[in-house]
């Protein structure tokens, strides 16, 4: 009855001063990426002292799942959509059984003009726009700031988002990841290959292009003995899915991601240029469920490698029903963002189910 409380608490806690953040920022600016960069500072704050332990909920034993030879104490995962290692600590301390850091491309990248990032309303619920363009600190940010020690939690897993603007950036971002992890004798490792965001000097992704994928997912292979995870597009043909399914299943230690962000231009959701600066973004909520659904069981009827279900889990039943059709693991990143405590309440019904 206390943790349901605290939890009741916390969260109508975290929703008033969200909104109460960016109502008051939107005064000055209608840039809803500074009212996320004082959130992620006032979280950084709570983290450093012994406030945070408020946050910890702990995780049902008769939920946890092993992938490969990782141990995931909770199936509800956080997606890579985040660089900020309090907010990732902060994830599992509420109930996450991993958290998957951002993409990592080679050099560091401001991302695209703001502003780039909004909240819509599509059917009555909330989702996340943005045209982020991978903003990133770099590899050797990561590396010499000994990120994974600071993000890791009770010997979790962590995932690592690779990304590049060509097949060879990918496999030297693999290698150099690759030797860090080693010398830091961490285990819990898995590797998501980001080939779904048009981050390539072309403007095409690799999802476009199955050969070349495969080409480089073999190279990839070589590089490390840790579980790859490949990340793709929502919008991946039954072809493509097809393809690379037979492929994966082929593999030791490989499954699949499904999905990323949604493409939409800014004209799908009347977005003025005021509001969002680029010409088109990555949707995430919601809306992307029923395709999210629909993959995993296209996948999981045909295939029996590992999937994790990306894209429009938000509540017990939708991770239920992911869970129940196919998915090993369930990201989430919208919901995160929205209402995090809502991680506690699915752990809590999914035991309760058990």
């Amino acid at each position: 009855m206390l943790n349901k409380c605290r939890l009741n608490f916390l969260e109508t806690s975290y929703k008033v001063n969200r909104k109460s953040i960016i109502s008051f920022l939107k005064i000055f600016s209608p840039d809803l990426e500074k009212s996320i960069v004082v959130g992620d500072f006032i979280l950084f704050c709570i983290m450093k002292t012994p406030l945070k332990f408020l946050f910890k909920f702990g995780i049902p034993k008769n939920i946890s799942t092993k992938v490969f030879n990782l141990n995931f104490p909770s199936p509800v995962i956080a997606a890579s959509f985040k660089d900020h290692t309090a907010s990732l600590l902060f994830w599992q301390l509420i109930g996450t059984g991993a958290v998957t850091f951002k993409t990592l491309l080679n050099e560091p990248s401001k991302g695209n003009h703001r502003p780039r990032v909004t909240e819509v309303q599509i059917d009555g619920q909330k989702h996340l726009f943005n045209s982020l363009g991978l903003p990133n600190k770099g590899i050797k940010h990561f590396v010499q700031n000994n990120t994974l020690q600071k993000i890791s939690f009770q010997e979790r897993p962590i995932g690592i988002s690779i990304g590049g603007n060509s097949d060879d950036e990918y496999l030297q971002n693999l290698k150099t990841i690759e030797r860090f992890v080693q010398n830091s004798g961490s285990k819990n490792i898995f590797y998501e290959i980001n080939v779904s965001c048009p981050n390539t000097l072309n403007g095409k992704t690799l999802n476009q292009d199955i050969e070349r994928l495969i080409n480089l997912l073999s190279s990839l292979k070589e590089i490390t003995k840790s579980p790859i995870f490949v990340k793709i597009a929502p919008e991946s043909t039954e072809d493509f899915l097809l393809k690379l399914g037979n492929y994966v299943n082929m593999q030791n230690k490989m499954g699949i991601t499904l999905g990323n962000t949604k493409s939409l231009s800014k004209r799908d959701l009347n977005l003025s240029s005021k509001i969002f600066n680029n010409q088109s973004g990555g949707l995430s909520g919601p809306k992307l469920y029923d395709s999210t659904l629909n993959s995993v069981k296209f996948l999981s009827s045909r295939f029996n490698f590992p999937i994790i279900a990306t894209g429009g889990a938000s509540d017990y039943k939708s991770v239920r029903n992911l869970l129940q059709n196919g998915a090993s693991l369930v990201g989430m990143a919208a919901q995160l963002v929205f209402n995090p405590f809502e991680i506690a309440k699915i752990n809590r019904d999914l035991s309760n189910e058990v």
